[in-house]
């Protein structure tokens, strides 16, 4: 089935060619980027940091003259692409990959159904359900009980809070 997507835009004509090689540079550019923590500041990992950047910025460009399916496809795409190769969550493995193969059909003019795109989201919101679910499931203590109270000590009732937490941050 031929896709008008070249006739239906915003702007300009999107070529689906250049959206297949924006979302493959922008997965390239992720990739190096697994191993690299938040707090590392050297110019490898700034540099890697960057190129990522501007490859994300082309690949939102590509994308913002399709029409919404495809919008919602490529939006679901890159956030699990972050989500794996960035944070180093694998558990969007599968989403990753289903967003992937779409996108590169789209470069032959195949449309993604409904049917699919349904499934890359249930995809997506399975696997951010099993993260926020995977320390329960091993044993871990729930989040609730590890939250600090928030009541102060029975011995200073009648003390000035305020006057406490200022000498504390002096």
């Amino acid at each position: 089935m031929a896709l008008g997507l070249t006739l239906r835009t915003r702007a300009h004509p999107v070529d689906l060619e250049d959206l297949a090689y924006a979302a493959y540079e922008f997965r390239e550019a992720l990739i190096p980027l697994q191993g690299i923590t938040p707090d590392r500041c050297d110019a490898a990992a700034t540099e890697l940091r960057d190129k990522a950047h501007h490859a994300e910025e082309r690949f939102f460009a590509a994308v913002a003259g399709l029409p919404r399916r495809e919008r919602t496809l490529a939006g679901h795409w890159q956030n699990a692409a972050v989500l794996r190769y960035r944070y180093g969550l694998e558990v969007f493995a599968r989403a990753e990959d289903l967003g992937a193969n779409m996108l590169a059909q789209l470069a032959t003019h195949r449309r993604p159904s409904w049917p699919a795109l349904t499934e890359l989201c249930d995809a997506c919101t399975h696997a951010r359900l099993d993260q926020h679910q995977r320390p329960e499931m091993f044993g871990a203590i729930p989040r609730r009980a590890t939250r600090r109270r928030r009541t102060a000590p029975a011995d200073s009732a009648g003390a000035d809070h305020r006057t406490v937490l200022h000498c504390r941050s002096s």
